[in-house]
């Protein structure tokens, strides 16, 4: 059985609205393990089986660089859906909000692309991540600026395998390579 290996770092909080604008300036590299890169906010359910996020994705294979959006409802059916190409130095507003209607809502540049209900959502983050992770399989590097989780600005936390870098309140880059300025 082969082990699945991610590396990841970001914002971790209890369920509640979050947001960020999130760049990059080049795109991933990639190894010849690697799978994919993404940078995302969102929520997800104590199992992590139910969530919604929206963000950027790439794939080791080259076919994917998207602003995209991505959920798994309390019944189980997974959607990806990709909003728009990602493209270097462009910066995007994400966010993930609970709507009076018992939904959650995903909005990219102030516009709603998605929502799902997640029954008991619990946790909310601002993330990068790359599977299978470690420096051998992707390089990527993230800009995170008004990060919020709740009602507040977010500070990071949880890393493995990738370096967060805090730039003040609110703002930090993550990636597994060398740190740069964001």
């Amino acid at each position: 059985m082969e082990t699945i290996d991610r590396s990841y770092g970001g914002a971790f909080g209890q369920a509640g609205n979050v947001s960020a604008r999130i760049r990059y300036e080049s795109p991933p590299h990639f190894g010849p393990h690697a799978v994919h890169v993404a940078a995302w906010v969102g929520v997800s359910d104590p199992s992590g089986d139910h969530w919604l996020q929206t963000g950027l994705a790439f794939s080791a294979d080259g076919k994917k660089a998207d602003v995209y959006v991505e959920a798994t409802d309390a019944h189980g059916h997974y959607t990806y859906r990709r909003i728009a190409a990602a493209r270097p130095g462009r910066e995007h507003a994400f966010a993930v909000r609970r709507g009076s209607d018992g939904r959650w809502h995903a909005y990219v540049d102030g516009n709603e692309v998605g929502s799902v209900r997640i029954p008991s959502a619990s946790s909310a983050a601002a993330v990068a991540e790359a599977q299978p992770g470690g420096a051998a399989t992707a390089s990527y590097r993230f800009a995170f600026h008004g990060v919020r989780l709740g009602s507040g600005p977010a500070r990071p936390s949880g890393m493995e395998g990738a370096r967060v870098h805090a730039h003040g309140q609110g703002a930090f880059t993550i990636g597994n390579g060398p740190a740069q300025a964001s």
